[in-house]
């Protein structure tokens, strides 16, 4: 929290985040649920270019190559312009890389 900026120590500022939380958790969910819809076109993509790959691997490298050539660079941006620490860069990162490859497991074998 203080790699955000975020002082745990004022109960004001803690309030007001929670208070947000709600808000926040719904633009959260409808932003996971337009990555859904966008990796599940790729994979099909994938699934027509690549017909020789099993499920696991299709999702793996759908997920892996979405990560390196969109949301790394977006994220690295975030890091290096926002002047956020890298500890942080990495967290954010990290999540994503695993959303995305979770979620792209998740559609590509649901059958």
């Amino acid at each position: 929290m203080t790699g955000m900026g975020w002082d745990v120590s004022n109960k004001l500022q803690m309030d007001a985040m929670k208070k947000a939380a709600g808000p926040a958790y719904a633009q959260q969910f409808m932003g996971t649920l337009l990555m859904a819809t966008a990796l599940s076109t790729v994979i099909w993509s994938f699934s027509i270019a690549a017909p020789f790959l099993q499920d696991w691997q299709r999702a793996l490298l759908t997920g892996t190559t979405l990560w390196c050539g969109v949301i790394l660079p977006v994220k690295y941006g975030e890091h290096l312009w926002g002047k956020r620490p890298l500890s942080v860069f990495c967290i954010d990162a990290g999540y994503y890389f695993l959303a995305v490859n979770i979620l792209s497991f998740i559609l590509t074998l649901w059958k």
